[in-house]
C-alpha cells in the first residue's frame, strides 16, 4: 500500500459507479407491441382482440385463459374479466409484409412493415404512427 514506487490510485479510480439502466430500444418495443400477442409472447393471429388500454391478443389465448380461471396471473391482463372487456378487431392485410424466416443479411429487409395497415391510407400498424 505505499512506499514500494508504484502510483498513487484517484479516486475515480477507487469509486464505483452504478450502471446505468439497459433502455429498450423504442423500435423493438413496437414491433413486439405490435406484432405479438401480449398474453402468450406469439404471433399474432385471427381473430385479434384488443383491450381497453390497447394492448392486442390472440383471442384463442384469450379465451384459454378466462376460461381456466388464470387470466388474473398475468400482469398485462388483470383488467379483463370476461368477453366484455375486450373488443374484436376488423383489420386490413399489408400488401407489402411477406413473412420470412430467417433474417440472413442477403438481402434489405425492412423491419418497420407491419403484417396489418390502415385501409384508408395505407399506412402500416407498426407504432410509429396513431392507429385506429
Amino acid at each position: 500500500m505505499g512506499a514500494d514506487g508504484g502510483t498513487i490510485p484517484k479516486r475515480c479510480e477507487l469509486v464505483k459507479k452504478k450502471k446505468k439502466k439497459e433502455k429498450l430500444d423504442k423500435n423493438v418495443a413496437n414491433a413486439t407491441r405490435w406484432r405479438l400477442c401480449r398474453l402468450s409472447q406469439e404471433p399474432l393471429k385471427r381473430p385479434i382482440v384488443a383491450c381497453r388500454l390497447g394492448n392486442l391478443y390472440n383471442k384463442e389465448e384469450v379465451l384459454n385463459a378466462i376460461l381456466s380461471k388464470r387470466i388474473g396471473e398475468y400482469e398485462v391482463a388483470k383488467h379483463i374479466k370476461g368477453l366484455k372487456d375486450i373488443k374484436e378487431l376488423k383489420l386490413t392485410n399489408n400488401k407489402e409484409y411477406r413473412e420470412s424466416g430467417a433474417d440472413k443479411g442477403d438481402i434489405y429487409k425492412d423491419h418497420n412493415i407491419a403484417p396489418f395497415c390502415c385501409p384508408v391510407t395505407g399506412i402500416s400498424m407498426n407504432g410509429n404512427y396513431p392507429y385506429v
